[in-house]
């Protein structure tokens, strides 16, 4: 068992997780959780900007401000991040 602790809004703030994802040799990541505008966001931009492809399935992550995350999603696009 690992266990990554989250103390800013993205969770490669822990550097364990990008140890333990290169020992895997992990090179996608799905990122689902809450909120879309926030911590999502962050933890998906952090991991594309340390070499992974990310998805974001929007069917699982939840948003407080729609009309906020819609232009983040842009944003997340064009930074080539997948938005399903």
């Amino acid at each position: 068992m690992h266990l990554i602790l989250k103390e800013k809004a993205s969770v490669f703030s822990d550097p364990g997780l990008l140890e333990l994802l290169h020992q895997h040799s992990v090179t996608e990541i799905e990122i689902i959780g809450i909120d879309g505008c926030c911590c999502v966001a962050s933890s998906a931009v952090d991991a594309c900007k340390s070499g992974f492809h990310v998805t974001l399935p929007c069917e699982f992550i939840g948003v407080r401000n729609m009309a906020k995350f819609e232009e983040r999603k842009k944003k997340l696009a064009e930074d080539g991040i997948t938005i399903l």
